[in-house]
């Protein structure tokens, strides 16, 4: 065997090994790269306020309905963990990662009916229920409200003390849940009018 071979194997030998480790000493680096990358303030920033953009656009979005309509809207998967409140017309959606609380808000260009524990209604079917049962009439386009001014300002009142409510004491939402967004249109019956008339239309939200 010639002594060139056999440094040529001796200098070969160590390789695999300081392969591995440089290797392995990557992986670590990278590992601590995309670990850094996933709680930087700045991508945790950008996730909450993705969220709160798109509840926000659904919820605009039906309130462009001429007609009762609802949709349903759930957190994506890798943001369960963030806290979703609403007030009167803002979102807000929190999430703790590690030591940092991060909070957006997102304010809306309508304001909406939350549902709350001692609502008279769950949706817009049991809404129309409670007008039957107070008014005698459902207040829907078959069945609309006679023209009375005392019951508009009797619903108005709810709505704004609804709003007062919430903006005292912003509702958190269950993130495992779908959240509701449903149109309540009422309708009211002009005398003299060939069709009743949409007068009153309200955003509501529950779960």
């Amino acid at each position: 065997m010639s002594p060139c071979k056999l440094l040529n194997n001796q200098a070969l030998m160590p390789l695999p090994i300081i392969t591995i480790g440089v290797l392995i000493t990557t992986t670590i680096l990278l590992f601590s790269v995309i670990t850094m990358f996933d709680n930087h303030p700045m991508k945790i920033e950008t996730e909450l306020e993705t969220v709160a953009a798109v509840l926000n656009q659904k919820i605009q979005s039906v309130d462009t309905f001429c007609f009762e309509q609802k949709i349903q809207w759930n957190i994506p998967n890798l943001m369960k963990s963030a806290s979703i409140f609403l007030t009167p017309n803002s979102i807000i959606i929190k999430e703790q990662s590690g030591n940092q609380l991060y909070t957006i808000t997102k304010n809306g260009v309508s304001s909406w009916w939350v549902h709350l524990p001692h609502s008279n209604w769950t949706n817009a079917t049991t809404y129309h229920q409670y007008l039957n049962y107070s008014f005698g009439h459902d207040g829907t386009i078959h069945d609309p409200l006679p023209y009375d001014e005392n019951i508009q300002i009797e619903i108005n009142n709810k709505f704004e003390l609804n709003q007062k409510s919430i903006l005292i004491d912003p509702i958190q939402f269950d993130s495992s849940k779908s959240l509701i967004i449903e149109k309540l249109i009422i309708y009211y019956d002009e005398e003299g009018g060939f069709f009743p008339d949409p007068l009153q239309s309200f955003i509501l939200i529950y779960q």
